[in-house]
């Protein structure tokens, strides 16, 4: 497969995935269908957040895990969500838990269109720290979290490139952050094979911990594109959605 069709097929994967949010993606039957079955996970839901608020225990925080990770219900069910971790992290302020339900409730409210993005110091690939609001320099800026072990991500960065090296020089800047474990061997690898033309950061082993602060803490990454403010514009956006964008704002 070639570089090409891999692009073609991430770009429609986004495509459909965005459809898939009202059951876009599928016939008048199968969306039906959809519904019913949208209709027992709110019912499962209901079912666990009452035992959550009628049992205050170790299960109980085991169960609002799992609906943290789950975005769908974070949307659906957020303030809910939050009254439930309230009740159990006071039953239980030394748990485990506690650091990363908080957190990614923090970054669902917080990773918005119209919010603010989260700064951060990460190094870059000598090992030098840098600060990312320190390299936003007045331009709009696409913030691009990947991985060497991420195609998609790759794929997506590809389709990047022509739209940075047509902007670059009017006000579009590049920020690459990769998520890598253990060492950068795959990252020098890839980048070499890639050459984007951008400077990329280094996050070893989740040290900074900013796939949890981004809210994608299971996910290969994502991109957020950032005005001259420091506000978010847009959220994992297309190449044509990009460009459309900087025709606007450059």
């Amino acid at each position: 497969m070639n570089n090409g069709s891999k692009e073609d097929y991430y770009r429609n994967y986004w495509i459909l995935k965005k459809l898939r949010v009202d059951h876009q993606d599928k016939t008048p039957e199968g969306k039906a269908l959809a519904l019913k079955i949208d209709s027992l996970f709110d019912a499962s839901y209901s079912f666990t957040s009452n035992y959550i608020k009628s049992n205050t225990n170790i299960l109980s925080y085991y169960f609002l895990l799992n609906e943290v990770i789950n975005d769908r219900k974070l949307e659906q069910h957020f303030e809910d969500i939050q009254q439930n971790f309230n009740l159990l992290s006071a039953q239980f302020p030394d748990h485990s838990y506690n650091y990363f339900i908080e957190e990614r409730l923090k970054s669902f409210k917080l990773i918005k269109v119209g919010k603010e993005f989260i700064d951060f110091t990460a190094p870059d690939l000598n090992g030098n720290p840098v600060t990312l609001s320190d390299k936003l320099e007045g331009k709009i800026t696409l913030l691009d979290l990947w991985g060497s072990w991420c195609g998609g991500c790759i794929a997506t960065s590809r389709t990047v490139v022509p739209i940075y090296e047509a902007y670059k020089d009017k006000g579009f800047n590049v920020i690459g952050v990769a998520r890598e474990f253990k060492n950068t061997k795959a990252l020098e690898r890839t980048l070499e094979r890639e050459k984007f033309p951008w400077l990329n950061l280094l996050e070893l082993d989740d040290k900074q911990e900013l796939w949890l602060k981004y809210g994608i803490p299971n996910s290969g990454g994502m991109t957020l594109l950032i005005d001259r403010d420091g506000k978010i514009l847009a959220i994992s956006p297309q190449a044509d959605e990009i460009q459309k964008i900087l025709e606007k704002k450059l």
